[in-house]
């Protein structure tokens, strides 16, 4: 028939809370596709973006924000991309990578073979947004075209952003999510102006641990890939506000009676990048102050 077959020698969930395919997946793919295509024409400012996967539109919202900068998107890893876009990602000035649990093996792989630097970046909320857009522009030697998109962009949404941190003031969180995800959300929950006050992930390594302690404040409860007892005991212990987790995990916050947002897959996004922000702060919102809570007895008397 003609149709290209990557095998990847991946049986079950392996390593360490499920990670090791990850490596496996990344690994496979560079040596069976990366490299496999020329791309028609190249640029001085041609660019991968590595370990976004397009959740309900994120890279909609992220790729326009380099393209008004002057950057060429030459390949995605791997969220709406096709084989051949990844074929040809070896030809890239740059790799910005994302997610920094599943991706780092392939994006030091061409490094080592293809030269191709590394740079780290979370495109969640405005700080951390705009952190990145001037990050990958002093690569590309294009500050003042950052400039110019972050301050029309941080103009639409900060008058937003500042109401919804008035009125989210001493609102608390628990974030379970599975690696970067629960250090990416505690900036973006803080400009919000809600505190985190436990965090935990399902494949994290210590590196994500350490990220993580490193964002919030003493005292947070931080805990390595939790059962549902241990879930319980946070959420009517600790008594968040809201609890950030995977679908998995929403049925015991609604018994518990505890206000719950879907992190993994969201409730109506995109959440990335700037306008993204305003999707997660409108659903954080719509959460918190839902009516139904005050119908729902919590904790250990629900």
């Amino acid at each position: 028939m003609g149709v290209r077959v990557v095998p990847f020698n991946c049986e079950g969930f392996r390593g360490c809370s499920q990670s090791l395919g990850h490596h496996i997946a990344n690994d496979t793919l560079f040596e069976r596709v990366v490299g496999t295509k020329e791309p028609e024409y190249m640029t001085d400012y041609d660019m991968n973006i590595i370990g976004d996967y397009n959740i309900q539109g994120d890279l909609w919202e992220i790729m326009p924000l380099f393209e008004r900068m002057g950057i060429r998107i030459l390949s995605t890893f791997t969220g709406n991309a096709s084989v051949d876009d990844i074929a040809q990602a070896h030809r890239a000035k740059l790799n910005l990578m994302h997610c920094q649990r599943s991706t780092p093996y392939i994006c030091k792989r061409m490094e080592e073979k293809y030269g191709i630097p590394v740079l780290k970046a979370s495109l969640f909320g405005v700080e951390q947004t705009s952190k990145a857009l001037r990050d990958v522009a002093a690569f590309f030697g294009l500050e003042d075209k950052a400039e110019e998109v972050i301050k029309e962009e941080v103009a639409q949404v900060a008058p937003k952003i500042a109401a919804y941190r008035k009125k989210f003031e001493g609102k608390r969180v628990f974030i379970y999510q599975g690696a970067p995800r629960a250090w990416h959300w505690v900036n973006m929950f803080r400009e919000l102006g809600v505190e985190t006050i436990a965090a935990a992930t399902t494949f994290g390594h210590e590196d994500d641990y350490a990220k993580i302690c490193e964002r919030v404040n003493d005292g947070v409860l931080v805990i390595d890939n939790p059962n549902s007892l241990e879930l319980e005991e946070i959420l009517t212990d600790w008594k968040p506000d809201l609890f950030i987790s995977g679908l998995k995990e929403k049925y015991l916050s609604y018994k518990l009676g505890v206000p719950f947002i879907n992190g993994h897959s969201y409730e109506k996004g995109p959440y990335a990048v700037y306008s993204g922000f305003l999707n997660f702060a409108r659903d954080v919102d719509k959460t918190l102050f839902a009516p139904v809570w005050g119908l729902i007895r919590r904790g250990k008397d629900a």
